[in-house]
């Protein structure tokens, strides 16, 4: 019974302390990002964003750990998550998104999610007014569970989801689905606050929400068509990863000086960004998915998103 308190009680205070924090940071995102892509002239400013970003991580805090394998080597190395992964993959996010730099937020929120997880678990394992049967038993993998249950529902509200991912993600270190509970906890006070406050998301959220999809449609051929698509996206998210690993490899042999590695990295977005003609595939790149809905797209936008993330977060910018 205490064991279930104990779920409950930090599942629902990290899902609306993380989940909190992870829906100001999608809603400034979304901000940053409308203001990136209506404000074309902000591209020519991504190497001092890069610069900035740079001295922040590389100068500042290199002997951080201020990366999302921080929750790995917490959990397996018993490492501490740093005071500043949160609020300087906040800051570093938004600016990459109002400069047009092509990244991603699920990962960054992840990064908010766990680093407040830790934070909340450290402070509450010491605090004298905390119930000694919660501070004794703080799990470590608890808190990060819970974190990242929250940081994902609210990128995408989708409770359930990020439920499952909270303690997914642990797999690598640890299988226990006991889990599952707090996490789910987390999850849903996050969703609950989502639903409250409304946070701007991107136009796909209303697209789907309207009568412009069919339930009834749902048969044999759209199924396997489904199949098909999952299967290639998997195969291109393994690509992703694997060209990711090389490009920073190239990036660092290459460019030994972290501030020309960012200067050359930017100027390569911007050129690419140019050749293209376009910046439907800069910042978070919805606008792509947004297109798609409406059979507008262009067929190798998946390709020149692909090569501009590569770029982006091979020559340093920081972002998911």
């Amino acid at each position: 019974m205490k064991i279930l308190i104990q779920y409950i009680v930090f599942g629902f205070s990290l899902g609306i302390i993380c989940g909190g924090a992870c829906l100001i940071f999608c809603f400034a995102t979304t901000l940053c990002n409308c203001l990136g892509q209506s404000h074309e002239i902000l591209l020519f400013f991504l190497p001092l964003a890069g610069l900035l970003v740079v001295y922040l991580y590389d100068r500042k805090f290199k002997n951080q750990t201020l990366d999302t394998n921080s929750i790995y080597r917490y959990l397996t190395y018993d490492k501490p998550i740093s005071k500043w992964q949160a609020p300087l993959i906040f800051l570093s996010t938004c600016l990459a998104y109002i400069f047009s730099g092509s990244v991603g937020r699920a990962g960054s929120a992840l990064q908010i999610g766990s680093g407040l997880a830790y934070a909340v678990g450290a402070k509450a394992g010491k605090a004298e007014k905390v119930p000694a049967v919660f501070a004794k038993n703080i799990r470590p993998d608890m808190l990060m569970a819970c974190g990242m249950a929250a940081a994902f529902t609210a990128i995408f509200k989708t409770p359930f989801a990020g439920a499952v991912f909270g303690v997914e993600m642990l797999v690598l270190t640890r299988n226990n689905i006991s889990l599952l509970l707090p996490s789910a906890i987390a999850a849903f006070a996050t969703y609950g606050m989502a639903c409250l406050v409304s946070v701007p998301y991107t136009d796909i959220h209303t697209d789907f929400a309207s009568d412009k999809f069919d339930p009834v449609a749902i048969n044999f051929q759209t199924m396997w068509r489904v199949a098909v698509i999952a299967l290639c996206a998997a195969l291109l998210g393994r690509i992703f990863c694997l060209l990711r690993r090389y490009t920073d490899r190239w990036f660092k042999r290459g460019l030994k000086n972290p501030f020309i590695r960012v200067l050359v990295g930017t100027g390569m977005v911007i050129v690419v960004t140019l050749l293209i003609g376009h910046n439907e595939c800069n910042g978070l790149g919805y606008a792509i998915a947004g297109m798609a809905l409406d059979g507008e797209t262009r067929p190798l936008n998946f390709v020149f998103k692909l090569v501009l993330t590569l770029i982006t977060l091979g020559c340093g910018i920081r972002g998911g």
